[in-house]
């Protein structure tokens, strides 16, 4: 947690997102729970720098990102799913699809930029917690703004991805997520 703009907070984004399953990971959250990865990835992010879950704007921070979603990157993400399906179209549609799929990016990298503003409160230091734990809080407070029950799909889901990004057993994951709740 370096600068207020979101450029570490992008570059670590794009490190985390690389490692082995942690995209596979995120995009079953997004398509299947309806979580924002740049949220996801940003959880991850506050639980290694000087912020703890109580000291963000979990409302605030929701509101944005899905204003921006809703706004911007669904329907840029929808036109370029559209035309994957399309491929009888040929060769333009596959230029067309890959513009897309740059300002698709384009657009999660200026909403990673917004997070630390949209977060509301300045950090505060985050109680004893090892990153895995404050992870954990992190994930848990953004589902309960999201009014999302923890079901054991979702759970499973989180916990795979906790597992990955700290290298724990699904067992241990799925226990920081409990004590978490």
């Amino acid at each position: 947690m370096k600068s207020a703009d979101g450029d570490d907070l992008w570059g670590y984004a794009t490190t985390l997102y690389a490692r082995p399953g942690v995209a596979a990971s995120c995009l079953v959250l997004q398509d299947e729970h309806q979580l924002d990865v740049n949220v996801l990835l940003y959880c991850f992010w506050l639980a290694g720098g000087e912020s703890n879950a109580a000291a963000v704007d979990w409302p605030s921070l929701v509101a944005e990102t899905s204003r921006w979603q809703a706004c911007v990157v669904s329907p840029l993400r929808s036109l370029r799913r559209r035309l994957k399906v399309q491929a009888t179209l040929g060769e333009r549609a596959s230029f067309l699809r890959d513009r897309l799929m740059d300002c698709e990016l384009r657009a999660e990298a200026v909403e990673q930029a917004a997070l630390p503003g949209w977060s509301g409160s300045p950090p505060v230091p985050p109680p004893a917690l090892i990153p895995s734990q404050a992870a954990a809080q992190h994930l848990s407070a953004y589902c309960r703004t999201l009014n999302l029950p923890l079901a054991d799909a979702l759970i499973e889901a989180l916990a795979r991805l906790l597992a990955q990004v700290y290298d724990l057993s699904p067992a241990n994951a799925r226990a920081l997520l409990a004590a978490a709740t």
